[in-house]
């Protein structure tokens, strides 16, 4: 009990790390979404591998034997990507988020029915159904405030959720048949991931001409959601079975929505209040944009306090009127 308590625990923690991806990427405007999805998860995917190469030797002949089920979960982890952020490109952000991450339990538990014969509840299949509901009224009130492209969206979303649960049931399995669990990570996210960073360098010219800040968000959408996420992830899968992890991790559109409600509060940045990280963040960014050199447009400009002058004007004008009262009133 305690053992799936934890394995809980760290697929919950994973999808919170994952819940910053969208936030992170915002700050890399000149990036493409589906270059940046190749490059993080191939670099996350890399790092898995290297990280894990001891346990990829030890076990290299059990991993040959389970071969097909490698490639198979090296395949949904290239997919995925690609699936998803053109579904979010095409359909809205809200339609492909909704359709690629709710469909993934359906997906998991079809898969684990028809692999490994495991029984679907009544309760597991009443409440896809409501699930698949939500996402039916979705699609329709997409239809009918833009009526292009749902069925575009929707497609490639339901792929990314079937590729989310193929690797998510990969792993699992290679787990279930004694092989590690960064034996089973290093093989099926390495193998995917160096797949995605080939295409990305090959295909993402922009990726010469981007700027320092833009390679710093890359570096951290690798290290830490697609390289620790999948490390908590993995841990994850190691004590409880695909369908229940893939659940869990929807939570992650409600962090996701709660870390960009945070970033976007505009309040003072001071310790405690609401936003307060991401404030200091901003102008931390800001003070480093403007210390690299060569850079043009506003970062070639002294750093002033223009931005602040409404407000020091308000809070002088405010001092003076008080002052002034006090002086008026009688005494």
């Amino acid at each position: 009990m305690n053992g799936s308590r934890a394995a809980a625990l760290a697929t919950v923690a994973a999808a919170v790390l994952w819940g910053t991806t969208g936030t992170a990427a915002a700050f890399a405007p000149t990036l493409g979404p589906i270059l940046i999805g190749a490059v993080a998860r191939g670099g996350g995917g890399i790092l898995q591998a290297v990280v894990n190469a001891g346990a990829l030797r030890r076990e290299r002949r059990a991993l040959h034997d389970r071969l097909s089920v490698t490639a198979l979960g090296a395949l949904c982890v290239v997919i995925y990507p690609l699936a998803f952020y053109t579904s979010m490109h095409v359909g809205g952000v809200a339609l492909g988020t909704v359709v690629s991450l709710a469909s993934a339990p359906l997906a998991s538990a079809v898969i684990e029915r028809v692999a490994d014969a495991r029984p679907i509840s009544r309760r597991w299949a009443a409440s896809c159904a409501l699930g698949v509901a939500g996402c039916a009224l979705l699609c329709v009130s997409r239809s009918a405030g833009t009526g292009g492209n749902v069925v575009a969206g929707v497609l490639p979303g339901l792929a990314a959720g079937a590729a989310y649960a193929g690797y998510s049931w990969a792993m699992r399995r290679l787990m279930a048949h004694d092989i590690s669990r960064d034996a089973a990570a290093g093989a099926v996210l390495g193998g995917g991931g160096v797949v995605l960073a080939a295409g990305a360098v090959a295909g993402g010219a922009s990726l010469a001409a981007a700027p320092p800040s833009s390679w710093a968000v890359l570096a951290y959408l690798a290290v830490v959601p697609m390289f620790g996420g999948y490390v908590l992830f993995s841990r994850g899968l190691a004590g409880i079975d695909a369908t229940t992890a893939t659940t869990l991790t929807l939570l992650e559109p409600a962090w996701r929505r709660c870390w960009r409600s945070r970033c976007s509060a505009r309040t003072s940045p001071r310790r405690g209040g609401p936003g307060w990280p991401c404030s200091w963040s901003r102008r931390w960014s800001w003070s480093a944009r403007a210390a690299v050199p060569g850079r043009r447009g506003t970062t070639d400009r002294p750093v002033t306090t223009d931005h602040y002058a409404p407000q020091l004007r308000t809070t002088a004008a405010c001092r003076i009127r008080s002052t002034t009262d006090r002086r008026a009133a009688p005494r």
